[in-house]
């Protein structure tokens, strides 16, 4: 399900939109670092749009939303509850509470048993992850090595870096091409693998242009652990996952390389 598909989808589901309006217009506000000045951005908006349903996975802006505003509203939600903060927990539970308030989007069967359990919530709709279409004139960047392999996402603890920085410097005959990161993770990463030469860190590159070095890669690597820091760290994101890349490495036609879930006890070093 690509990104039109996925939104479409959660509006006809709230009834809010009436049944003449075959079509209808989405504003997206996306994140901005700064998580208050977001907020406020996108509440403004929405109170100058008037809209038939607000969407956001922010719990602040849709407890405002449906409790002062009053307008329908839907939370998306990614992560395992048990990774929320108190805080965070104890907004969802006064929105579920709320009339306006339509329903909890999550990507996964686990995530709305969850909710269930632990927020008491009734009112769900499961819409898995997708991937958009790959552009079908896009042009692929150049990438070094006769026999490339890739890995697209964030460098966060569990993601899987672990365990490249481990098989790279065993597998001479391949380049491991990284994509995304921030500075930090990949000053850390790259300093580890100083002397891996068949290791090269893109560093971040916007979502839309991803394809263009997915198109490049020989086969795509998706090698999570069992525990899997989300943005912000502290919390473990692994029970909820449902992970967009393999989404996209399947559109790409991309042979993938996954590994079993495994605990940090266990050691890659050496």
């Amino acid at each position: 399900m690509n990104t039109r598909d996925h939104y479409e989808k959660i509006v006809r589901h709230t009834d809010s939109v009436p049944s003449s309006h075959s079509a209808f217009s989405l504003y997206p506000f996306g994140l901005c670092p700064a998580g208050s000045f977001f907020a406020v951005l996108a509440l403004l908006a929405a109170v100058w749009l008037r809209p038939h349903v607000v969407g956001t996975r922010s719990a602040t802006v849709a407890l405002v939303s449906a409790g002062l505003f009053g307008f329908t509203t839907v939370f998306e939600l990614h992560d395992p509850i048990g990774s929320l903060s108190r805080r965070q927990r104890q907004r969802l539970a006064k929105l579920i509470g709320l009339e306006a308030f339509r329903m909890l989007v999550v990507t996964s069967q686990r995530l709305r048993d969850d909710s269930i359990r632990l927020l008491h919530a009734g009112k769900f709709l499961i819409a898995p992850n997708g991937a958009d279409p790959v552009p079908p004139n896009g042009e692929p960047c150049s990438l070094s090595g006769t026999f490339k392999v890739g890995y697209v996402g964030h460098l966060y603890k569990g993601k899987g870096m672990e365990i490249i920085s481990a098989i790279a410097p065993r597998c001479g005959w391949a380049t491991f091409h990284i994509v995304g990161g921030t500075p930090g993770d990949i000053e850390y990463w790259t300093a580890k693998l100083a002397k891996c030469p068949n290791t090269v860190f893109h560093g971040y590159v916007p979502h839309a242009a991803t394809y263009a070095y997915l198109a490049e890669m020989d086969v795509v690597l998706a090698p999570y652990f069992r525990d899997v820091e989300g943005q912000g760290g502290g919390r473990n994101i692994a029970e909820g996952m449902s992970p967009l890349k393999l989404f996209e490495y399947m559109a790409h036609g991309k042979p993938i390389v996954s590994f079993r879930p495994v605990s940090y006890t266990r050691s890659f070093e050496g």
